[in-house]
């Protein structure tokens, strides 16, 4: 994804954005990597790699969905960003689909992931910008963190932090219409799920913060450079997003084919 890491105003790049989203998305890239090895290629290692890392994969998604917040306050245009990015989440599920019905081991649909929720968010966070602006930054960050906590169950069918929380209603939780929302029945499932909520309210901080960072009021050691091969792949997010799974797919295809004539 195309990286505005910068200060409208003053043309500072603020490189450690880039470099955590590329962390980011190098964890993403091993994450999948290990998916890959374990449930399609069914190799033992794959899988205890995958289930190891997998309650850390929220945290470096949130990261990205944290970012992706904050830079949408130095887009010209969040809206034809969001639609841009749409069309190509859209032709990913349209491509998953196709795979699916492919007789190469992948079956897995991606009906609502990180993508759809990106594109979404951008949209939104378009048309309401004007409200968010008219909310001091200071009273947006806390909002936005408790209804994050307040909407981290709503896949499990409950509304609420711990002891206080509530089940939502079946005919709400069943439905087969919600799921980019985060409601759906058991039998859903999206190779790749980032629903609008919980995420957009983290997106939301995120653009919080971005309003300091829009001033020029991040430390400076923002915008130093610590790591160029980071601040690359976090620039060029969107293309290894896409693209880094039929790589991977086809690299242990190789090395297995390899192997297998020794």
């Amino acid at each position: 994804m195309k990286s505005f890491a910068h200060r409208q105003k003053t043309g500072i790049r603020y490189h450690l954005l880039d470099e955590i989203r590329g962390f980011a998305i190098i964890c993403m890239v091993f994450f999948h990597g290990f998916y890959l090895l374990g449930y399609v290629f069914n190799l033992s290692a794959g899988q205890t790699l995958f289930d190891f890392f997998n309650p850390a994969q929220p945290f470096f998604a949130g990261a990205f969905i944290f970012i992706s917040g904050i830079c949408c306050r130095f887009s010209h245009s969040n809206a034809k960003r969001g639609g841009i990015l749409l069309a190509v989440s859209l032709a990913l599920t349209a491509a998953t689909t196709g795979l699916s019905e492919l007789d190469i081991g992948v079956d897995e649909i991606i009906l609502f992931g990180i993508l759809h929720f990106l594109a979404t968010a951008m949209l939104l966070f378009a048309l309401l910008r004007r409200l968010f602006d008219k909310i001091p930054p200071l009273t947006q960050i806390p909002l936005f963190i408790f209804l994050f906590l307040l909407f981290w169950n709503v896949q499990s069918g409950r509304l609420g932090i711990g002891l206080f929380s509530v089940q939502l209603p079946n005919i709400v939780t069943d439905s087969v219409f919600l799921y980019p929302l985060g409601l759906h029945s058991a039998l859903f499932f999206s190779a790749d799920y980032f629903p609008v909520f919980p995420w957009l309210f983290l997106f939301l901080c995120g653009s919080a913060f971005g309003i300091y960072a829009n001033r020029g009021k991040f430390p400076r050691f923002a915008a130093a450079s610590h790591s160029r091969p980071l601040q690359f792949v976090g620039r060029n997010s969107l293309v290894i997003y896409l693209f880094h799974q039929p790589v991977l797919y086809l690299i242990i295809l190789g090395i297995q084919t390899m192997l297998g004539k020794k």
